[in-house]
Parts: C-alpha cells; structure tokens; sequence
C-alpha cells in the first residue's frame, strides 16, 4: 500500500487488509441485525438489507475513507434512483453512516457528527 493510499482509507481496529477486514466482521449475522434494529427501533426490510450489506462490502473492500463525504457522496450515486441521500435517511434516521454501520456490525466511521447525515462535511 502506497502513502496515499494509506491517507485516503483507513480501518478503526488497524486491519488494513481486506482478509482482515473480512474475518473482523465475519461474525455479524441477521440476527444481531434484527436484535440492534429493534433497539433503533427500525424494522428491517429489503431496502435496509441493500445498503447494510453495501456498507459491509465496502468497508471490507476498502476500509472507511478518512474523508466520510466521499462515501456519503458514493451512497448518494448509489442509491440516487430510488430518492438518495433523503431516501437513505428515511430508512436510517440517525443517518445511514451512524446508524447503517451500527446495524451492520462495523466499526465507527472515522470523524463521523452530523446525525442529520451521519457525516462531517
């Protein structure tokens, strides 16, 4: 890994390999989903699957960007076809970084304070 490349992502429990990174959160299932979400109070459908399980895929892919903006500029591209940022916020309304995260089974984002988009811009 290059020095920019080390600037640019960053993982919050030191794996910066993606194997790592795949065994650290190997041991999330739906249950653990169902049971956090319960105390979000947010009932899980299909929807909040899609992006839970973008973010897991990201995150072990590429560890968190050290600029949370860049993911929340990606989730917005992603998702933009169904309603974006206000879509995801529908479906996390303590923000689809804080709160997806939470409910995916990965660690904080770094520097992450906006619970309006769970960001920092």
């Amino acid at each position: 890994m290059t020095n920019i490349e080390q600037n640019t992502s960053y993982s919050p429990t030191g794996n910066n390999d993606s194997s790592d990174r795949a065994r650290e959160v190997e041991n999330w299932n739906i249950e653990q989903l169902m049971h956090n979400a319960d105390q979000h109070g947010v009932d899980i459908s299909d929807h909040h699957l899609d992006v839970i399980h973008f973010l897991r895929d990201y995150y072990v892919e590429n560890g968190w960007p050290k600029k949370t903006h860049e993911l929340t500029r990606l989730l917005d591209k992603k998702f933009k076809h169904i309603g974006g940022k206000r879509y995801l916020h529908q479906l996390f309304p303590q923000g689809p970084l804080t709160q997806g995260a939470q409910l995916a089974g990965l660690p904080a984002l770094y520097n992450v304070v906006d619970r309006s988009f769970g960001t920092a811009h």
